[in-house]
């Protein structure tokens, strides 16, 4: 293998949110730098947290290889995105652009920047299923191992038409282009696996008249799901687990399970409605299974325990959310390099194109690039709440240990799903 010293090693720009919206900037560039490391056998790269402020450099140096990381603040804008991609590629020029948690900020790179300049461009925790189903987003050099909102939707109706008894549910989300995008793939699937969809509601982000919404799904269905972010959540969470613990109404309901910040506002809804976060208060809240892309607890295999210990340790908090995701990202591309040996963006893409990922947390070998659209497929969990008996995490609940496991072909949105237009197996 060539050594890639000489050249000047890889120079990867990293791009995410860290002034607004700033843990989740924070989890995806720790992730990152973990599944870096890990191909080397090392532990977490440290990074000084004010650099997160000042565009800090970090350098890395395994073995015989040189990697440079120069992180910008997005600032959780499409127009910051643009310019910092921009400054990325034209005055430090990277080889490799990472990063991105909001779709439209990637959408905005993917067109005005990596596809323009033809650089490899590895996206980060994105929700929307368009960035690797549409083909005016989607591209050879554009790969994304995050899961995303469509997998989470697949993996969910999936588990609620197995192994449940529901049969019939109301989808309920929140007025905005994240609960817009997520409920038709919803209703889709929850369909094509035997759940009747029995309505389809859209409230306002910061709602707070819940009580009277619910009362009146619960004379329509068994069972809600919820499609919500923030405090809407929150608020949701608060109605929902009063009215089922004072037998008001019945409901069970199935969300997506967050990471800190949106576990923070499940626990607060129980302890506002409840008093108290224990195990029967959460049992009288009727809370279901929900979907997981991540969490600490989820995987039993060494890398996640190494992965797990590195990670609490280096940056003081539990992985969970878009951190298994990133991780997978930097693997890939410690990997490809150490496969190639080369610093070339075509080379690098061809070997990405397909690859099975070796190091991830999720197991080895567990996320594979489709060759439709660069879309990782990997396994998605479903757990339940419980009260929180972690040190290092903060909020009070945490996730169970699964209770369903969903395969990486049953999540992954497929080749002939009638939203999967992009094929790059044609390009």
């Amino acid at each position: 293998v060539e050594d890639v010293v000489g050249e000047g090693g890889l120079k990867i720009g990293v791009l995410n949110p860290y002034s607004v919206i700033g843990r989740w900037g924070k989890i995806s560039t720790w992730g990152f730098l973990s599944g870096l490391a890990s191909v080397y056998g090392d532990d977490p790269i440290p990074l000084n947290p004010d650099g997160f402020w000042a565009g800090e450099r970090v350098v890395y140096e395994p073995e015989d290889r040189r990697y440079e990381m120069v992180l910008r603040d997005s600032t959780y804008k499409p127009s910051t995105a643009e310019e910092g991609a921009t400054a990325l590629v034209a005055d430090e020029e990277v080889d490799v652009l990472y990063g991105m948690v909001d779709s439209s900020s990637a959408i905005r790179v993917i067109e005005q920047v990596a596809k323009p300049t033809d650089t490899i461009y590895l996206t980060g925790g994105t929700s929307s299923p368009s960035i690797t189903a549409n083909p005016d987003y989607c591209g050879r050099k554009v790969f994304r191992a995050n899961e995303h909102i469509g997998m989470e939707a697949r993996a969910l109706s999936k588990y609620i038409g197995d192994e449940t008894d529901t049969d019939e549910v109301y989808l309920l989300a929140v007025d905005n282009t994240y609960g817009r995008t997520a409920a038709p793939p919803y209703r889709r699937y929850l369909e094509a696996n035997g759940v009747e969809v029995v309505g389809e509601r859209f409230v306002p982000g910061g709602f707070g008249e819940f009580r009277a919404v619910l009362e009146d799904i619960d004379e329509q269905a068994n069972a809600v799901v919820g499609v919500f972010a923030g405090r809407t959540m929150q608020t949701y969470l608060t109605s929902l687990v009063d009215g089922n613990a004072s037998g008001a109404f019945d409901l069970r309901a199935h969300n997506v399970l967050p990471g800190a910040v949106g576990t923070g506002f499940i626990g607060g809804a129980l302890e506002t409605a409840l008093g108290e976060v224990t195990e029967e208060a959460i049992e009288s809240a009727n809370l279901g299974g929900m979907v997981t892309r991540y969490h600490w607890n989820q995987y039993d295999n060494p890398m996640n325990d190494d992965f797990v210990s590195g990670y609490e340790e280096t940056y003081g908090t539990l992985p969970a959310l878009f951190a298994c995701g990133a991780f997978a990202s930097g693997s890939a591309v410690a990997q490809a390099v150490e496969a190639t040996g080369s610093l070339d963006g075509d080379d690098l893409a061809e070997e990405m194109y397909g690859m099975t990922i070796e190091k991830t947390p999720k197991g080895e070998n567990a996320y594979t690039f489709q060759d439709y659209n660069n879309q990782a497929k990997s396994e998605m969990t479903i757990a339940e709440v419980v009260p929180n008996d972690r040190e290092s995490w903060d909020e009070l609940v945490m996730p169970s240990e699964p209770v369903a496991r969903i395969s990486p072909d049953d999540a992954t949105i497929p080749r002939d799903d009638p939203d999967m237009t992009c094929d790059l197996t044609a390009q």
